[in-house]
């Protein structure tokens, strides 16, 4: 048995991704989204939600975060506003399709017990990858129709399409689009010092204009020579793939700037900053190199979350 008093149905594992390389382009006039271009790729660093049959909506967190990210997390779980709660929306908006599902010894009520590891305002994608990966469950267990899965994946943010799948892709338009991308094994080192970035002033330092071109299906930076470096995980040879947050994000947080240039310094081949921040990552040739790396990370930031990472995630 188990908090919701019923049987286990599923436990779902929630990646957190990093970004290799992130292009702010122009805005569209419709809604002033920006539209984007990035490599994402799923780690093994994860949330886990489990999922139970229940006789009503319920949600759970276990959260194990340190402080303050306890605290912010707090703030959107069942201890704050539900209403700012990802996975409590989705539960609402797909609360009517579950009850006119077909009664095939499928709950229509859902109990979730979410295990929280990934902070939140850290550029790795964590509320979207927890919605997205509970709701590619409910399309398959639910059989709902991909287009209507997609569409309800939008609404809720534009990373949580990209979650409804788990593999390294191009992304692009405001982050709704995506194309696979061949993408070698990696080793990395994550860093979170405890500084929590806001994603919407971040975009508004970047004072990007408003165009009514389409969106870019390309990256500086990712020419046919990195294409082959990315897929054979040489990553000393894609650091032309920039992120265009790093300039304003370390002017605000100077910390950040230091943490990647002590990656670079510790034997990692590439280090960059994880969407708009505030994870940096170091991406290392052997898993020897990464521990190394992680013993003078942690030895130098005591305060910080430093974890390894792997992917493909498995």
């Amino acid at each position: 048995m188990n908090a919701f008093g019923q049987s286990l149905a599923v436990a779902i594992d929630c990646p957190a991704k990093i970004n290799l390389g992130l292009q702010v382009h122009h805005r569209r006039p419709a809604d002033s989204y920006h539209y984007i271009s990035s490599i994402f790729i799923p780690i093994s660093f994860k949330d886990q939600i489990r999922v139970f049959a229940s006789d009503r909506d319920q949600l759970r967190s276990i959260v194990d975060l340190p402080e303050p990210a306890r605290a912010d997390y707090a703030l959107v779980s069942e201890h704050g506003d539900y209403q700012r709660n990802l996975l409590w929306r989705l539960l609402e908006a797909t609360r009517a399709w579950r009850q006119a599902g077909p009664d095939q010894g499928r709950s229509a009520c859902l109990g979730l017990e979410i295990h929280k590891n990934i902070p939140g305002g850290a550029g790795l994608g964590g509320g979207s990858s927890d919605a997205g990966r509970l709701l590619a469950w409910m399309r398959s267990y639910y059989d709902w129709p991909r287009q209507a899965v997609a569409e309800l994946a939008l609404q809720l943010g534009a990373d949580v399409p990209f979650f409804l799948q788990k593999e390294p892709s191009l992304v692009y338009g405001i982050g709704e689009l995506y194309e696979p991308v061949a993408v070698g094994p990696g080793f990395g080192i994550l860093v979170w010092p405890g500084v929590t970035v806001n994603t919407a002033k971040a975009y508004q330092f970047l004072k990007r204009t408003l165009q009514n071109d389409p969106p870019l299906k390309s990256i500086r930076g990712l020419d046919t020579e990195a294409l082959l470096a990315l897929r054979e995980s040489r990553w000393h040879q894609l650091t032309g793939l920039d992120n265009d947050f790093e300039e304003p994000v370390f002017a605000l947080h100077p910390l950040l700037g230091r943490i990647k240039a002590d990656l670079q310094g510790t034997g990692c081949d590439l280090a960059a900053m994880s969407g708009s921040g505030s994870s940096i990552f170091g991406l290392c040739a052997t898993q020897h190199n990464r521990d190394v790396a992680i013993e003078a990370i942690a030895r130098d930031y005591p305060e910080a979350l430093v974890v390894p990472f792997e992917f493909p995630a498995g």
